[in-house]
């Protein structure tokens, strides 16, 4: 027998919406440190595109890779984290279509 689940698991759709959002957030911080995307991909030891998948919310980040970001930004970690919990609230906060 399985256990059952929590009702309380976020739904796919949010968890999409938050990587959505920490992706805009990562995207934010390396443009206003006026960054391209080879050169953050560069000191972040990781390639452009997996870099860009990350951005537009196309890839899981693990906490390694955040962490690596946020020293790449001179962010504590907590911070990359707090500003990405704003973008995802004023998702949130927007209507559904339909």
């Amino acid at each position: 027998m399985h256990p059952q689940r929590s009702t309380s698991r976020p739904e796919i759709k949010e968890l999409r919406q938050l990587r959505r959002a920490l992706g805009a957030n990562i995207q934010r911080m390396r443009m206003e440190r006026q960054m391209t995307l080879h050169e953050c991909a560069r000191q972040a030891h990781t390639y452009p595109l997996t870099l860009d998948y990350y951005e537009m919310g196309r890839r899981q980040l693990d906490l390694d890779m955040l962490a690596i970001l946020a020293a790449v930004f001179g962010v504590r970690l907590a911070e990359l984290l707090a500003a990405q919990e704003k973008e995802a609230a004023s998702i949130a906060a927007v209507p559904a279509c339909g």
